[in-house]
Parts: C-alpha cells; structure tokens; sequence
C-alpha cells in the first residue's frame, strides 16, 4: 500500500472513529467488550 493510501485510510478511520464516538453514551465506554457491542450495534 502507498503512503498517499495509508494516510488517506488514517484519516477515514479517524474520522470514523470520531462519528462512532458522538453517538456513544460514555457510561458504556467502560471495557474493550462493552465498546465492541456498541460499535457493532451503531454499524446495523
């Protein structure tokens, strides 16, 4: 994979990331098992 590509895939996850984390209540933020079911629930 290029660099241009890394960076551009760096910068979708991060963003991603910043979407799924707004739509999250942080009280169920607490452990790697409860972040992965919301995750999983968001992406439905």
């Amino acid at each position: 994979m290029t660099q241009e590509k890394q960076a551009r895939l760096q910068a979708c996850l991060r963003e991603l990331a910043s979407i799924l984390y707004e739509e999250t209540n942080p009280a169920q933020l607490n452990n790697l098992e409860s972040i992965e079911k919301t995750v999983r629930c968001l992406l439905r």
